[in-house]
């Protein structure tokens, strides 16, 4: 699996940077475009290090479990993935090669759609909002930090030609891959585990009102799974969202303003699940 995630507006603002700056003014103004371009590309590249760490730091709960149960546990709660940077652009890569039904998968599928679920949030939150696709394919890595093969092809698509604003395109593979996980005969406590959880990331999935699944990012299982989106993160989001589409509206843009007015509805359409009011107008 590859999710690739890319974030929007970087280029025009990158592009503001002519040549080295010289006077005082011209470093005051290169400083913020920094600032608002590549020290933003380090915070979110921190706040992935900040959500990877969290997992694996130790809790002692499994301690106190007996070998044979520790190991099965360990088992059910192993995510395998690595993410890199690559300019503006995030991408995570999950190995699906199991010997367990399917159970490593499902678990580090479910985390890290979860934590792109709140990445996706934070980052409207900062006014940078990202835009991505998810899929399965094959793939190899040719180095460590470089990954080669369809999954990255489709995911690069989905994002760079179906997303077309902010939200994050769930592929026609994956999608069938989770439903197959959960139709399985599961033989082991495993494989059992393997279905909860791909019935878990199944309700982290939507369909949006072009038809197409995309990852339901302050949907009902954000929300009860908890521990990273908070309903003043939704609140500044939609905030961020309403603004922008007023500005829209207001320059009379025929293009981005439809797919920003689909972007409000989505939102708040799941407003009521934070307790939070729709604007007026």
């Amino acid at each position: 699996m590859i999710v690739f995630l890319d974030v929007l507006g970087q280029s025009d603002t990158v592009l503001g940077l002519p040549r080295i700056p010289i006077t005082e003014e011209e470093k005051i103004a290169a400083a913020e475009i920094l600032d608002n371009t590549a020290g933003h590309i380090l915070k979110l590249r921190s706040y992935f290090d900040s959500f990877n760490e969290a997992r694996e730091k130790p809790t002692g709960i499994l301690d106190k479990l007996p070998p044979e149960q520790r190991k099965i546990a360990e088992q059910m709660r192993s995510v395998k993935a690595e993410w890199r940077g690559l300019s503006d652009s995030i991408v995570i890569t999950v190995p699906l090669a199991n010997d367990n039904e399917h159970c490593t998968p499902m678990s580090s599928i479910l985390f890290w759609l979860f934590g792109v679920c709140t990445i996706f949030v934070v980052s409207l939150v900062s006014k940078k909002p990202l835009r991505g696709g998810v899929d399965i394919g094959w793939g190899v890595q040719l180095n460590k930090d470089e990954v080669y093969g369809s999954a990255l092809v489709k995911a690069v698509k989905l994002e760079s030609e179906d997303a077309q604003y902010p939200r994050v395109i769930v592929g026609d593979s994956i999608w069938k891959y989770i439903n197959s996980v959960e139709k399985l005969e599961a033989t082991t406590i495993l494989g059992q585990m393997a279905k909860k959880n791909a019935e878990t990331i199944k309700s982290l999935i939507t369909t949006d009102s072009d038809g197409k699944h995309i990852l339901d990012v302050i949907g009902s299982s954000v929300h009860d799974i908890g521990g990273g989106i908070t309903p003043e993160f939704v609140k500044s989001s939609y905030e961020f969202i309403v603004e922008t589409h007023n500005h829209l509206n207001s320059v009379r843009d025929t293009k981005l303003s439809p797919r920003y007015n689909n972007l409000r509805s989505y939102f708040e359409s799941r407003l009521h699940i934070w307790d939070i009011q729709p604007a007026k107008g």
